[in-house]
């Protein structure tokens, strides 16, 4: 009987000492004010631009597979930065921004039409585009517990694209020159979103974002997804390092009498992080 009441009151007795040390092993992931994230984002990009317009013979004037064309179809290291401010107890502000510039010289197996010039098969050409992404995003938190945080919110994706060929081209199929086109296109894209992170030990955590927005106007609809995987170690109180996997593509088309036009980018790959939070 007294072994039992022996056993018993240890028993209590590391109730009393887990539960708090319980208490203080929830990650700083989940109660730090601010979060600022720097990397490698090595991304494999698809870039395709088509558009049907009113040319002197009625027929097509853009229809252009850049990866396939240039050959840029690759994996490409790029610096990727995020920042995420807890201003409240269960709002916050998070800002992202990544950047790509991809070109290649190559010789072209066939005619290319770009704004008004052509570019004739057989000869040399350089093409590419350079990408910009700047998110901003603000979040409330739906539901948390010591291991976990849940929320959504309303946020914009503001996309600048600015494809490019130059080489000799033929101008209204008469004059021979050099020519650089480059069309810029800035894209202000609205956007709910949703995030969830588990984090089982003070050391450890998963984090998952999503981003969604479509819609269709007249003769004008886009669409846009960004999903986002992330696993987290904290190697010192205010230092950790993560790997994940971004996946973002949109696209955007236009459907009038005189003018159709659609682009398709999409960047797919792991990132490599250091973050700080405090």
């Amino acid at each position: 009987m007294r072994l039992k009441i022996i056993q018993l009151g240890l028993f209590l007795l590391s109730t009393q000492v887990l539960f708090p040390q319980e208490a203080q092993s929830i990650n700083p992931i989940l109660t730090d004010k601010f979060i600022i994230n720097a990397g490698l984002f090595s991304t494999l990009s698809t870039l395709k631009i088509n558009a049907i317009g009113e040319g002197t013979d009625g027929g097509r004037l853009e229809d252009i597979d850049f990866d396939e064309q240039f050959n840029i179809n690759d994996y490409q290291n790029t610096f990727s930065l995020t920042f995420t401010w807890r201003f409240a107890k269960n709002w916050n502000l998070s800002a992202e921004y990544f950047g790509v510039n991809r070109e290649s010289e190559v010789v072209l197996k066939e005619d290319i039409e770009w704004r008004d010039v052509t570019f004739k098969k057989g000869t040399g050409v350089k093409g590419g585009f350079d990408f910009a992404l700047y998110r901003a995003f603000i979040g409330r938190v739906i539901a948390r517990g010591d291991h976990f945080e849940f929320g959504g919110g309303l946020g914009a994706h503001t996309i600048r694209i600015s494809p490019f060929i130059e080489g000799q081209a033929y101008v209204n199929d008469k004059e021979f020159e050099y020519q650089r086109n480059r069309v810029s296109s800035t894209l202000p894209l609205p956007n709910i979103g949703l995030w969830f992170i588990y984090a089982p030990t003070e050391k450890l955590s998963l984090n998952a974002k999503l981003d969604w927005f479509g819609i269709k106007v007249d003769n004008t609809a886009g669409e846009l997804w960004d999903i986002t995987p992330t696993l987290s170690y904290q190697v010192f109180r205010n230092v950790g390092v993560s790997v994940g996997y971004k996946y973002l593509t949109f696209g955007v088309d236009i459907d009038k009498p005189r003018w159709q036009k659609n682009i398709d980018l999409q960047f797919k790959g792991p990132s490599f992080s250091l973050f700080g939070n405090f």
